[in-house]
This record gives C-alpha cells, sequence and structure tokens, in this order.
C-alpha cells in the first residue's frame, strides 16, 4: 500500500497548511499513468541491509573535528545520545561509517561499557558490537576515528581557487544524500533528525562557518583556533555544514535579530548589489508565503557562500552554497536576466531551510515533493517581488514544456517510486534530478 503524504514527512508544522496542500495535490496527480512510466531495478532480494533498524533513534550529537586545509586527512569525535524502542535492549548497535574513508579508532558507550565496530557492507552500514546491552533512552556512543579527504565532491572535500593572484584551499562539506557518513559516524536517513553541536578546531588564519551562529572562538595554541557553534535546530544529518576558508565577508547591511553574511572570494566582494537590495523582500515573502517567518524554524543565521567552480548543489540550513554566478552580479552592468536568476536562486536557496531542513521527507524515494514546492514557490515569491520580470510566463517555458518534453521519451524515470527500490546507494543518487524536480513542478 502507497504510503500516505504525512508519513512520507518527518516533521510537519501546522503553519505551513498552503505548502501541505500543495503536497497533496501533487502527489494524487503523480499517480497519473500518462507523466509516470513504470520502470525496473534489480536491488538484493533483503533490502533491509541497506537501511538502519528501527529500534535506535538518535537525538543529539556532539561532533568536534580538527581539520588543516593544508593536511590530507583529519580527525573527529562524535558522542551520538539515542535511544532504544521500548521494552527493547540491544548490545548492537547499526549506524553509518563509511570505512573507505573513516577508520573508527575506539568506541565507548555510556562511559564504560567497550565496543568493537566492524567493516562496513557495501552502503557504509557498520555493526558495533558492545560487551553490555542497553535500554530506555539517555544512552551515549562516543566515537573517535580519523578520516580521510573525498576526492570525487562527496563528504569532505577540498577546493582551490585564485584570489588576489594567491591559490587559496577551502574545505567545506557535501553531504547530500548518504555522505555524511564519510565525515562522521552518524544514522544517515532523513528522518533521523537530531540536534547538532559542532565544535572545529582549524588554523587560525582560516575562517569556520557551519549551520548555526558561531558560539565562542578560543584559541588552542599560536597556530590553531577552535570555533563552537550554537546547538541546531533538528535537521537530517545531510544538511550539516563545515565550511574552512578564507573567504571575506561581504558589506551588507543585516537586520538585529537575523545574521544575514555573504560570503566571497576578495576579489568579487564588491559585486552584491542585487541580494542587498533583495534578500530582506524574498526572507519576507518566504515567511509569508508559509506562514512560518525565518526565525520562527529556530536559526538566527542566514549565509550566503559564492564559491569558485561550485557545482550548486540544491539546498541548505543556515548556510546556503551558490555558484558566483547564481549569486553575484556587477552592479549597473548586470542584464536583467542576470538579475533574474539571482533572485530566483536566492528564493530557491533559502526554501530549503523551511522545505528540507524544518519540512523533510522520510526517505530519498519522496525527495522531488520538496525541491518541486521548493521551485514552485521560488517562481512565485520571485514574481510577487517584481512582476515585470514575468517569472510566471518564464515557468511555462522553461520549466513545464522541457519537462513535458522530456517525459515523453521512454527512458523517462519515474516521479514517485516505492521505498524498496531506492536503497541502493547509486538509486538514491539518481533520485536527485532536475527532470524529476521539474516533473514534479509541471504537476
Amino acid at each position: 500500500m502507497k504510503k500516505s503524504i504525512p508519513d512520507a514527512l518527518s516533521y510537519y508544522r501546522p503553519p505551513l497548511v498552503k505548502m501541505y496542500k500543495c503536497i497533496l495535490i501533487l502527489a494524487s496527480l503523480s499517480l497519473s499513468q500518462s507523466l509516470i512510466h513504470n520502470y525496473k531495478e534489480t536491488i538484493p532480494s533483503d533490502s533491509s541491509i541497506y537501511r538502519l533498524t528501527e529500534t535506535l533513534t538518535p537525538s543529539f550529537y556532539n561532533l568536534s573535528l580538527s581539520i588543516d586545509p593544508n593536511s590530507d586527512s583529519f580527525s573527529g569525535e562524535v558522542i551520538i545520545t539515542f535511544e532504544v524502542s521500548k521494552n527493547l535492549t540491544t548490545d548492537t548497535i547499526l549506524l553509518h561509517s563509511d570505512d573507505s574513508f573513516i577508520n573508527i579508532t575506539s568506541v565507548t558507550l555510556n562511559t564504560d561499557i567497550n565496543c568493537t565496530a566492524g567493516s562496513s557492507n557495501t552502503v557504509g552500514i557498520v555493526t558495533v558490537n558492545c560487551s553490555e546491552g542497553v535500554e530506555g533512552s539517555n544512552n551515549i556512543l562516543r566515537i573517535h576515528y580519523v578520516a580521510s579527504f573525498s576526492s570525487d565532491g562527496r563528504g569532505i572535500i577540498k577546493r582551490t581557487y585564485i584570489d588576489q593572484g594567491k591559490e587559496e584551499t577551502l574545505v567545506e562539506s557535501v553531504f547530500e544524500p548518504i555522505y555524511a557518513r564519510r565525515a562522521f559516524p552518524c544514522f544517515d536517513e532523513p528522518e533521523l533528525r537530531a540536534n547538532f553541536s559542532i565544535e572545529v578546531m582549524y588554523p587560525s588564519e582560516y575562517t569556520v562557518i557551519s549551520n548555526s551562529p558561531l558560539s565562542r572562538t578560543t584559541s588552542n595554541s599560536i597556530t590553531l583556533s577552535i570555533a563552537e557553534f550554537v546547538v541546531t535546530p533538528k535537521i537530517p544529518t545531510y544538511l550539516v555544514t563545515i565550511l574552512i576558508s578564507k573567504l571575506q565577508q561581504a558589506n551588507i547591511e543585516s537586520g538585529d535579530d537575523l545574521q544575514f553574511k555573504v560570503f566571497t572570494r576578495a576579489d568579487v566582494a564588491n559585486l552584491t548589489k542585487t541580494v542587498g537590495n533583495y534578500y530582506s523582500q524574498i526572507l519576507g515573502k518566504l515567511g509569508s508565503y508559509t506562514e512560518l517567518p525565518y526565525l520562527s524554524i529556530g536559526d538566527s543565521e542566514c549565509y550566503q557562500v559564492a564559491i569558485p567552480d561550485y557545482s550548486d548543489g540544491i539546498g541548505g540550513f543556515g548556510v546556503f552554497k551558490y555558484r558566483e554566478d547564481n549569486l553575484l552580479d556587477d552592479g549597473e552592468k548586470t542584464t536583467k536576466r542576470a538579475t533574474q536568476n539571482i533572485i530566483l536562486n536566492i528564493a530557491y536557496k533559502l526554501l530549503h531551510e523551511w522545505f528540507g531542513g524544518d519540512l523533510s521527507v522520510n526517505w530519498w524515494s519522496d525527495v522531488w515533493i520538496t525541491e518541486a514546492i521548493a521551485t514552485y514557490v521560488a517562481y512565485s515569491v520571485a514574481n510577487e517581488i517584481d512582476d515585470s520580470f514575468d517569472f510566471d510566463k518564464q515557468f511555462l517555458v522553461e520549466v513545464t514544456q522541457k519537462a513535458m518534453h522530456t517525459d515523453a521519451y521512454p527512458f523517462a524515470q519515474a516521479l514517485s517510486t516505492n521505498e524498496s527500490t531506492v536503497d541502493l546507494n547509486d538509486n538514491i543518487t539518481n533520485t536527485l534530478n532536475g527532470f524529476s524536480y521539474q516533473k514534479g513542478l509541471a504537476l
């Protein structure tokens, strides 16, 4: 039986009534056989090995990382507070930790229970066996590890860029959909949301930002600093963000309550006219449209980061990353089309604070719901801000017609799929594609 849309969402706020109705409409229409093609995928008969058990639920992560952009590896400690289902006792813990990148050096449960971690399976699930069983809530799993940077653009990665004639290196997290498990041991499934307390030790000449505002910075030595961040609202692991760089903060005025900041290369730090002119209008419209102001979500940070050669992922929480040409402009020399593109991209990115952050799906088979709605609302809000841009007409040409054209091909991918067919890593990654989002939008 196909589950209802409320079951597909791991968190839902009553103020999002308008969006909830959109989800119901989209979901009912998605069953139309004229728009969705059936297809088959080969998966193991026992798909349970590709999912975590439902008996353990994380509630809090204390994540401490030591990262040097000039090194080949980094180290970390993660302390996970979790609950065991009622009336159960377990001495076995299943969680994600990809041992192609992470080497677990020690595991302790509830201070004095020794544990050992086995090797990860093909999707990065590790079995931790402990000498004693535990039950109830407030169990604490402490894991020390060392890890390597990823070279394929997923996990904790390094990028180089040129700024003021000098090559610089930045370190960033790219976790969506299933790559937090390359950076720290965790329960890496979208419905397993938790609060995060994040601490990063880094070379002092760099700057670190994360999902929530900086709480304090201390010096560990002459050359090293430690940044501690405010505890986040409950978010899924794939939204955890770490960025260590020498990017500069652009000069944009922000309100007293919301920390709105733009980070760029020094060479282009003055190219922020459009974002400076429109960001407050966009945030105001998004709050009105969802009936939930940005600050009510529980995050007082809103950082826009222009990253050279960025591939432009779909969203974020507190930190939103862009290709430079999707955020920055050259003032009076900017074309109307470029201005439209910046407004639309900002609206789309910021909507992920609501759809993906505050409201998220239980599993990747339903990710098109949040992405389609985020994009649809972005067009609507952008059109309300400046109807001279005719975003409503552009929507028909750039989204609806393209989606219908592509969907006419026999190899077109299904919009909605059963959870059991989206378990392999490649199958999960394949759900994150622009065509599925466009088709959901066209509906």
